[in-house]
């Protein structure tokens, strides 16, 4: 498994994915949600055309941004994931990850 990213708190991260279709081709779907976790356990979902936070930047290449508090409360492993649906609501396209938020000294 590959080592998370990891941010100090007070840090927008930025999570940018591309959607494909079958042949591999970048594409936008008719829905795209993401969904995160904060080490606290607390949930967030946000989705596109509903949120300043979820942005399209080209054909089918998608970003969450998500602000990490500036404190020691925030360190620890965050997890998100992304769905893409149709115009049925069928799941075209998942992906997930993780990251994690570094104790910082100068915040003790």
């Amino acid at each position: 498994m590959t080592a998370p990213n990891v941010y100090d708190p007070g840090t927008q991260v930025r999570i940018i994915d591309t959607i494909v279709d079958g042949l591999g081709a970048p594409f936008d779907p008719d829905e795209v949600i993401y969904h995160y976790t904060d080490n606290q356990g607390n949930d967030t979902t946000e989705a596109y055309n509903d949120s300043d936070v979820v942005s399209r930047l080209n054909v089918g290449i998608y970003q969450l941004l998500i602000n990490v508090p500036y404190t020691n409360d925030s360190v620890g492993e965050w997890t998100y994931d992304r769905v893409a649906k149709d115009g049925d609501g069928v799941e075209l396209h998942t992906t997930d990850g993780r990251f994690v938020v570094k104790r910082l000294a100068t915040l003790e």
